[in-house]
Order: C-alpha cells, then sequence, then structure tokens
C-alpha cells in the first residue's frame, strides 16, 4: 500500500508551509540589515535551500573567503538538504529490496551505514565541511534509524534489559550535549553517542522507566511538538 507519490506529497505538507516563511522573512530582513555581499549570499542560500541543496553550496563556498556563520541566516538549513537528498534515495532502494530481496534488506542498510560511517571518520580530519554538509558522510545517521524503525519493536527483550539499554541511550545522548562542543571535530566518531543513543531509546523506551518518565514530561513533549518550526527560526532570530 505504499505510494511514493503521497510519501513526497508528506514531505512537502511537513516541510514547505513553515519554511517558505523563514526564507521570505529573512529576505525581506536581510534586506535592511545586510551589506550587499552578505545579503548576495543570503540570496544564493535561498535559492539553495528551496532546492534542498543549501549543504552543497556551503561545502562549495567554505573556505577562506567565506562568511561568518552570524551573517547566515539560512545556514542552519543545509541539514534539510541531507535530509531530502536521503528520502528522495532511500525509498527507491526500499521499495526495490523489499520486493526483490527482502532478506538482503537489514544487511544492505548496516553496510550502508558501516561505509557512510567510515567515510564521515575519515573525512572528519582532512575535509571537515564535506564530512559535516555532505550526504555520503551523513547517511549512516538517517540509515540508522531505517534501520532501527525495520520490524518494530524487534525481538523482544526481558524489561530489566529494556529498561537499561534505554537508561544507556539516555545517558549517550545527555554524554553528547556535555562533551562535544565547537572545538571538536564533528560529526565521525562522536555522532555516534547521539545518534546510537536515539536509536536505543526508540527502541527500548517504551519499557518504563527514567527514560520514558523523562521524555515523556509534558514541558519537553511540548518542545518536541514545535522542534522544527524553532530550528527553522534560531539561526534567522
Amino acid at each position: 500500500g505504499f505510494s511514493l507519490a503521497h510519501f513526497y506529497e508528506r514531505r512537502a505538507r511537513r516541510i514547505l508551509p513553515a519554511l517558505i516563511p523563514v526564507v521570505a522573512l529573512s529576505l525581506i530582513a536581510g534586506y535592511w540589515l545586510l551589506l550587499p555581499d552578505d545579503y548576495e549570499n543570503l540570496g544564493q542560500s535561498a535559492v539553495a535551500t528551496l532546492l534542498f541543496a543549501n549543504n552543497v553550496l556551503l561545502t562549495l563556498t567554505s573556505g577562506y573567503w567565506d562568511l561568518a556563520a552570524t551573517f547566515k541566516p539560512l545556514l542552519h538549513t543545509w541539514s534539510l538538504g541531507v535530509e531530502e537528498q536521503f528520502y528522495i534515495a532511500y525509498p527507491l532502494l526500499a521499495l526495490l529490496l523489499l520486493r526483490r530481496w527482502p532478506r538482503l534488506f537489514a544487511p544492505v542498510l548496516a553496510v550502508g551505514i558501516a561505509i557512510s560511517l567510515l567515510l564521515s571518520i575519515a573525512l572528519s580530519a582532512r575535509q571537515p565541511d564535506a564530512s559535516f554538509y555532505l550526504i555520503h558522510a551523513r547517511a549512516w545517521e538517517l540509515l540508522l534509524g531505517a534501520l532501527t524503525a525495520w520490524r518494530l519493536p524487534g525481538t523482544p527483550q526481558p524489561e530489566r534489559i529494556a529498561r537499561a539499554l534505554a537508561l544507556t541511550g539516555l545517558a549517550m545522548i545527555v554524554g553528547a550535549m556535555l562533551l562535544i562542543d565547537e572545538t571538536a571535530p564533528y560529526p565521525g566518531w562522536r555522532a555516534l553517542l547521539p545518534c546510537v543513543g536515539t536509536a536505543l531509546i526508540l527502541r527500548y523506551g517504551t519499557a518504563g522507566g527514567l527514560p520514558q518518565r523523562v521524555l515523556g514530561w509534558g514541558p519537553l513533549v511540548l518542545v518536541g511538538l514545535a522542534s522544527y518550526s524553532i530550528y527553522l527560526w534560531h539561526q534567522p532570530l
């Protein structure tokens, strides 16, 4: 019952109604607040953002003549580029594998995770901009989510083990918040902390215990529901 057209329609309904006003108002405010070179860069970013390719533009324009991040109101939309590039390719791969070679689905995802993660680690030291912005070094994070969702909840675990795994996931996320700062090369292996931590909570967090109580707290749920809009507005503001 899966429909590619319906899938892409849902993605558009999810992303564009909140994104377009941010781009438009950034261009209006930038006209009055930015110097000409900075405003030209904003115009390029606006076009790239709406084409879901700002991550590519940022990689190509990084270096000595790059503008400071504080003068790039749409800098953060690089992640939308990565996300949508993934969502163009992944459903096609999933349909092909699940229809023809369903037993290979999970192994192919695992191999993709390993290859992309190794690329991310290798590029983090040599080409940090490419490692941070481009899909081949970030796809493993999204593929990990896909593998986590595959046949959820998977093999049932004893409640004590499930709670311990969920608590480990929460500890990994908190550890990432405390240990990763602007001086640490990223993503590379450090991205395993928030990504694997999130996967463990998604997989085992319904078992009760501290992670479920913490993440089910009303104010955190409200932040989660508004997170996309908060994300879109934080950089321009």
